[in-house]
């Protein structure tokens, strides 16, 4: 009878400190619950299809795509390309897309 009591005691206390423990976390404790990729990083290619040279702004640097040609880039997920230049179909300033984990190794192209 005692190693019953005992052995609920154990759980008890194991039950009542256990919420405790999970609430002391911080919101944002970078604890993953589900797996997740964890590349910070991903690599595309662009390409211009138009006729003129167009440049393109990923973070800080500022790219230049020749006519017909194209480059690998590699940015950050979650940065914009931004027009640097007028393109036939986007003005300068304009947000042409979001680098996410979709475009990885794939090619893009500006017209």
């Amino acid at each position: 009878m005692l190693r019953i009591i005992r052995s609920l005691a154990v759980v008890m206390l194991a039950g009542a400190i256990a919420p405790t423990a999970v609430h002391a976390l911080p919101p944002v404790s970078g604890l993953h619950l589900f797996a997740r990729s964890t590349e910070k990083t991903v690599t595309f290619q662009l390409n211009n299809k138009g006729d003129a040279a167009v440049q393109v702004k990923v973070v800080e640097q500022v790219y230049t795509l020749e006519p017909h040609g194209g480059m690998k880039i590699t940015a950050p997920v979650g940065v914009s390309v931004v027009a640097v230049t007028d393109g036939a179909k986007f003005k300068k300033g304009e947000v042409l897309f979001e680098v996410t984990q979709a475009i990885k190794n794939n090619t893009l192209s500006l017209n």
